[in-house]
């Protein structure tokens, strides 16, 4: 197998992996992967419009409406007013969905730091960048096929 092969099929399982990952901390909290990556959304970034969700999900303003109604059933965000916008509100974290991000989260560092130990900065500093500059090209333009 050509080293581009080798790496290319690592990806696809850290890819893989990561699908799973999410999958199971989704499940412990009755979660689907939306919903995960929506919580992470806005625990990274703050406070977001049902509008931004659906582009950073790639879904319907309706799906994203329907997720955020069972997000905010459940507890883990709230709408409040937009104060840049009247007609739309922003999508918060309750103290309980930032619970459950942070210790996903610190769960996640710790198991990533299991795979980092040992290995030189200088190393660690090549992967990132790799890992970087290949997650750009794969959900960058053209990512699909056809």
């Amino acid at each position: 197998m050509s080293t581009d092969n080798e790496v290319a099929r690592a990806v696809r399982d850290l890819v893989l992996a990561g699908d799973r990952y999410r999958g199971a901390v989704g499940r412990s909290a009755g979660l689907g992967a939306s919903g995960v990556s929506t919580l992470a959304l806005l625990f990274l970034e703050g406070p977001a419009t049902p509008g931004a969700i659906a582009r950073h999900l790639g879904i319907t303003t309706a799906s994203a409406t329907q997720l955020l109604d069972r997000l905010e059933a459940a507890g883990h965000v709230r709408r409040r007013p937009n104060p840049a916008d009247r007609r739309s509100c922003l999508l918060e974290l309750e103290p309980v969905g930032r619970r459950y991000v942070a210790a996903t989260y610190d769960d996640f560092a710790e198991r990533i730091g299991r795979a980092v130990a040992g290995r030189s900065h200088a190393e660690m500093a090549a992967v990132a960048g790799f890992l970087r500059a290949a997650s750009s090209i794969l959900a960058g333009p053209g990512a699909v096929a056809g």
